[in-house]
């Protein structure tokens, strides 16, 4: 979520979880599928809870798998970015 506000006041929540994208499994051990409706070219990003990179790919394929068997146990932030922007946002458990 994008989260904007004046300081009195809400001004706005923008919901960046694209229905037309799936992530799965949550939680996960080994690897992360995405799934989405089209083949566009899309960044994947996922940081850690304190808001370093931990991995950054490219993907242009409808269903991707990446390996987070690397990765400790724990929370993620997972962003994915297509040309337009940021289209989908998850929380993501490691759990090995």
């Amino acid at each position: 979520f994008e989260v904007r506000w004046n300081s009195t006041s809400l001004v706005g929540v923008t919901d960046h979880n694209n229905s037309d994208m799936v992530v799965y499994p949550n939680p996960v051990s080994d690897h992360l599928t995405i799934r989405s409706a089209s083949s566009e070219n899309m960044d994947v990003i996922m940081c850690d809870l304190a808001g370093r990179e931990i991995l950054h790919t490219a993907v242009a394929e409808q269903e991707t798998t990446i390996s987070v068997a690397n990765l400790q146990n724990g929370s993620y932030l997972l962003k994915v970015y297509n040309k337009d922007g940021l289209v989908k946002s998850d929380k993501i458990i490691i759990i090995h």
